[in-house]
C-alpha cells in the first residue's frame, strides 16, 4: 500500500518524534501521572495481577525464539547446497529479526541509552515508594548506574522486529507488530519497570531503525522490495 511506503512512515515517525518531544516538554510529569494509574494501594498492579508477570514472561522467550529460529533457518538456507529454499524478500525479512534486536535492543537500547543516561525506573523513584529522583525524558542524570529505564529494552527488543515486518508487503504484520510492541510495553508499565516515554521513545528510534535498514537494502543492495 503506497500510505506505507518508506518515505511516510519516516515522515510519520517524524512527526511522532517531534510531537512527543514537545509533549513531554510542556509536561515533564506526564510519566508521573500516566504510571500512577497502573499504581495501587502502594504497589504497581502486576504484585496483585500475576497475569501481567506471566504474560511478560511468555512474550519475552517469544522474542528470544524468533530470532533464534530465524538464523536457524537462514543457517539451514546457507548450507544446504542443493537448493536454495528461502526467497530474497524472506532471507532480508528474517536478517531483519536478528539485525533489528542486536543493533535496536543490544547496541542502542542496553548498551547506549540504559548504561549511560542513568534514569531511575518508576519502582525506585520517591513518587512510588523508592529513593530515587524522577527525571524526565532527553535528561541524563545520576540516579541509576547501569540497566536503567530509558529506554525501554524490552519495548525496543518487541519493536525492533519492525526492521523484518516493514520489509514484508502485506502492511499488516507492520501494525502487527506494533501492537505486540504496546502489549510488552503495557507489561512493563505495569510493573513499574519503565514509564510511558521509555517505551514511546523506543517504538520511534526502533521504526528509525527499521528505514535505515529498509533503505540500505534499497539504494545499497538493489533490492526490490
Amino acid at each position: 500500500m503506497k500510505s506505507f511506503s518508506l518515505k511516510n512512515i519516516l515522515i510519520l515517525n517524524t512527526f511522532f518524534f517531534l510531537f512527543f518531544l514537545l509533549f513531554f516538554f510542556l509536561f515533564p510529569k506526564f510519566d508521573i501521572f500516566f504510571s500512577k494509574l497502573f499504581f495501587y494501594e502502594g504497589k504497581f498492579i502486576s504484585e496483585k495481577i500475576n497475569f501481567i508477570r506471566d504474560l511478560r514472561s511468555l512474550l519475552k522467550d517469544l522474542m528470544i525464539i524468533i530470532s533464534i529460529l530465524s538464523l536457524l533457518i537462514l543457517s539451514i538456507n546457507f548450507f544446504y547446497k542443493k537448493k536454495k529454499i528461502l526467497k530474497t524478500r524472506t532471507k532480508l525479512v528474517l536478517c531483519g529479526f536478528i539485525v533489528g534486536p542486536v543493533i535496536g535492543c543490544g547496541l542502542i537500547a542496553n548498551l547506549y541509552f540504559k548504561d549511560t543516561w542513568g534514569r531511575a525506573r518508576p519502582i525506585n523513584v520517591q513518587e512510588f515508594g523508592g529513593k530515587k529522583e524522577y527525571t524526565q525524558p532527553f535528561i541524563k542524570s545520576d540516579q541509576c548506574e547501569r540497566n536503567c529505564s530509558w529506554i525501554s529494552g524490552e519495548a525496543s527488543a518487541a519493536f525492533s522486529f519492525i526492521t523484518g515486518t516493514i520489509i514484508i508487503k502485506n502492511p499488516i504484520f507492520f501494525l502487527a507488530n506494533v501492537i505486540f510492541g504496546v502489549i510488552v510495553s503495557f507489561c512493563r508499565i505495569a510493573m513499574g519497570g519503565h514509564f510511558l516515554s521509555d517505551n514511546i521513545f523506543a517504538m520511534i528510534f526502533m521504526i528509525y531503525l527499521a528505514i535505515l535498514y529498509k533503505y540500505f537494502i534499497f539504494f545499497h543492495l538493489k533490492k526490490n522490495v
